[in-house]
């Protein structure tokens, strides 16, 4: 729509009329128009204008500043529309010797005699109606006689194109006609020229007053709280299944300490995060602590940060419906009753080892095991070496695996259960080997008990502190050649061939190796596209270092500062070497059939489908 466009919109200044007209103010500018919104002096003062805003604002006197305390309701109508019908043309005439002439007016559809003052004035007008399309359409059949006055108590109101409607659920004014017949004149009055404008215009609210319907539809919103175990494994999980939970139109809170909050920002802006404050530690595990120490203070800390949680929402309104909580707490599904709401417990594992773990408890088979090979409802035969650690070596984790077990004594106390499982992963049995350095593997222990995690013997994978980081790479490369090529070869033997190598993408050379055994090979990129984008373009050329100018155009990104850049490309003499493995990921890239990505295309779609598409 052409600026030239000048459109004037004037309000009644009364409660529930100027905020629509306000935001319908600057819907219709966001369209291109020049628009005025005329303040009349009653309400002057309250609207402030600012100078980034969209539309202009105006003041013509309403005769408030002369009115008497004593006036009637009736008196300050007449009053009103005196004033501004005498004070309205002037500043139409005003603005017909600007730049921008006035073309039409938008006037509040209680105020139709503006339309003939717009069009006495040369312009046209139409009304805008704030109230919302049912209540207009009652006022309307009461202007046209179709509902009788006063209405009997007790009658049922039949009107076309709506419900049957009590005298409750009627307009107050119409209701109750002796309280404000001022008022009840001025509503219905409203349609006594409607048909003479060529247009009408209606407020919608949800999407003039979006910030007020949020707030309300939040109020009435069903409220969970989820409660994860701040653990590896546990939290990403129960992360994206709040943020599923979210999609829904439910309002999703997750509990857990401020170390966790911290990693998580920017993460699920769909979900409210809530930090539980404790002095004594973030949730984190104390030096010379031990499990069963610390599972006690989080129980403490946790049980008084969900009850703390329920009381604050309930004050605020929003009533909580239902605790999802890490299946390894248990204990939430008291303190969820003791507040009057529901608890239903989330496994993290898969169904497979849940389903062991919950034979065990339900005493199916005893430990330690005997057996080579035990057959357990609904589960194939089942070797030693299908177990989870945990319950192969029983010793090794004896509080880790009462925990896995107390979870189910009062699984029949709840009406539902979660479960993280990817039916299509786990219907076709995929079996998957995590290849890793002796030290890692050690501080990964139970807690992946799906994955089958292949420690390299050789070496403990840390370098000694006189070798440089260029050796360490290479003796890193050959030690993690030679265990791949081991792997490969040894699942062969035993009937599990191999099907496909998913390496970092920083060890290219996985994928030669990989081919040498006949299997495929796919790069997983742990950083973010935006960040491997800029990597890829610095492989192929279009970027140069050190970097001459302070602004850098790629394809499919925004302009790029220095300070936008990773400190390998804007300081690269500080990690040369490291700067060369961000780069040399990409040298094989076109040939590999798959590349696997660590982004959620939700927080880089725009980046990823213009990647896509090219």
């Amino acid at each position: 729509m052409d600026r030239k466009i000048h459109i004037l919109v004037i309000p009644y200044p009364l409660q529930g009329h100027i905020n629509p007209m306000l935001q319908f103010s600057k819907r219709l500018a966001s369209k291109g128009p020049r628009v005025t919104f005329i303040a009349t002096s009653h309400i002057s003062k309250s609207i402030q204008a600012h100078e980034s805003s969209s539309i202009n604002f105006e003041t013509i006197s309403d005769g408030s500043e002369e009115a008497q305390d004593l006036e009637t309701i009736d008196e300050k109508l007449q009053r009103f529309k005196s004033k501004v019908s005498q004070n309205l043309p002037k500043l139409i005439e005003k603005h017909n010797s600007s730049k921008y002439p006035p073309k039409f007016l938008v006037y509040d559809s209680v105020l139709p005699w503006a339309l003939n003052v717009a069009r006495q004035s040369g312009i046209d007008g139409a009304p805008f109606f704030t109230q919302s399309c049912v209540v207009n359409a009652i006022y309307y059949h009461a202007h046209q006689g179709t509902l009788q006055m006063p209405l009997e108590e007790g009658s049922s109101i039949s009107l076309p194109s709506m419900p049957s409607l009590g005298i409750n659920d009627m307009p107050t004014f119409l209701s109750d006609t002796c309280s404000y017949p001022d008022l009840l004149n001025l509503v219905v009055n409203q349609f006594s020229n409607f048909q003479e404008s060529n247009w009408l215009l209606c407020n919608t609210f949800d999407k003039l007053e979006d910030e007020k319907m949020e707030r309300e539809q939040e109020a009435t919103l069903t409220h969970i709280v989820v409660l994860p175990y701040p653990l590896q494994g546990h939290i990403n999980p129960m992360l994206q299944f709040s943020k599923r939970l979210a999609t829904k139109g439910l309002k999703v809170t997750l509990l857990t300490p401020k170390s966790i909050v911290e990693s998580t920002k920017g993460q699920a802006s769909s979900v409210t995060f809530e930090p539980i404050d404790d002095d004594d530690d973030s949730g984190e595990l104390i030096a010379a602590e031990t499990m069963e120490a610390f599972d006690e203070r989080f129980k403490a800390m946790f049980s008084h940060g969900l009850g703390g949680l329920i009381e604050k929402n309930n004050s605020y309104g929003y009533a909580t419906k239902l605790v999802v909580y890490d299946c390894i707490l248990p204990w939430a599904v008291d303190i969820a009753k003791q507040h009057g709401i529901g608890a239903a417990p989330f496994i993290t594992q898969s169904c497979t080892i849940a389903a062991i773990y919950y034979n065990l408890y339900q005493e199916r088979f005893t430990l330690p095991l005997q057996e080579p090979e035990m057959s357990l409802p609904s589960l194939p035969l089942l070797r030693m070496d299908d177990m989870p650690s945990i319950i192969s070596q029983p010793a090794s984790y004896p509080f880790i695996l009462k925990v896995c077990l107390e979870m189910y004594h009062n699984f029949h106390e709840v009406n539902w259960v979660f479960c993280n499982s990817f039916d299509k992963l786990e219907e076709e049995g995929l079996k998957v080997t995590l290849l890793s350095t002796n030290s890692i593997v050690k501080s990964m222990d139970g807690q992946a008990s799906s994955v089958t995690i292949e420690p390299i013997a050789d070496d403990s994978g840390e370098y000694p502190t006189v070798e440089t980081m260029e050796a360490y790479i290479d003796r890193f490369k050959v030690m993690f050649s030679h265990s791949l090529e081991d792997l490969i070869e040894r699942n062969k033997s035993i009937g599990y061939a191999t099907k496909l190598v998913v390496y970092d993408s920083i060890l290219p050379w996985a994928l030669e190796v990989a081919k040498q055994h006949g299997v495929g090979g796919a790069p997983f990129i742990t950083q973010s596209c935006t960040i491997a984008a800029i990597y890829y373009h610095l492989f192929q050329g279009r970027i140069t270092l050190p970097l001459q100018v302070p602004e850098v155009s790629l394809p499919s990104l925004p302009l790029l500062r220095i300070d936008d850049m990773p400190s390998f490309i804007s300081q690269p003499d500080l990690y040369p070497l490291l700067l060369r493995l961000c780069v040399d990921e990409f040298h094989n890239f076109h040939e590999v059939n798959w590349v696997f990505c660590s982004s959620f295309d939700k927080l880089e779609e725009e980046l990823f489908f213009s990647s896509y598409d090219r």
